[in-house]
């Protein structure tokens, strides 16, 4: 999937959850991402997080069904404590070259409450994929997948197993 068609896809991610009346959380890891969702997302007219103060515009976002905030990813801090029961779907527009760093993010998700989830739309051109290209496409073709869909939602809390299909390792717990 290429970062313009990553982009279509978050832009029909966002097209449901609006009709679903969830919120959602586009957040962008760099300003030319940002500024990028921003345009893309313009008919939706989402809210900005690009700084601190845009945390408290997130905050009263979140507790709002159906609102769509567009954040810089650098900006999501664990200090913030944006708790709400209104289901919030984050959708994270690339990878951290550190798994740390995403991380973080699922640490920030995890404070907003039990009805949030984040979701890493894969791009095939993320560095965390480049050994694995290879192998990727031709199982994406195989589930049916078109490139600019998800290939999975990770609910907050939810045991995951990280590894590549075949591999043994004890997996990951997200949050």
């Amino acid at each position: 999937m290429s970062a313009a068609a990553r982009l279509r896809g978050i832009r029909r991610e966002v097209e449901r959850l609006t009709r679903e009346k969830r919120s959602a959380v586009v957040v962008a890891l760099t300003l030319a991402a940002f500024d990028d969702l921003v345009r893309e997302l313009g008919q939706y007219k989402p809210s900005l997080c690009r700084d601190l103060f845009g945390l408290d515009v997130l905050r009263s976002q979140l507790a709002r069904p159906g609102s769509i905030t567009v954040a810089l990813g650098n900006i999501l801090s664990t200090d913030a404590k944006p708790s709400t029961s209104v289901p919030v779907e984050f959708i994270v527009c690339g990878r951290n070259d550190i798994q740390a760093a995403d991380e973080s993010l699922l640490r920030f998700a995890d404070l907003v409450g039990p009805t949030a989830t984040v979701t890493f739309p894969p791009s095939l051109d993320d560095a965390l994929l480049s050994d694995y290209i290879g192998t990727i496409k031709p199982r994406l073709t195989k589930m049916g997948l078109c490139e600019e869909e998800s290939t999975r939602k990770y609910p907050l809390g939810e045991k995951r197993n990280c590894q590549p299909e075949g591999d043994s390792g004890e997996g990951n717990k997200a949050g």
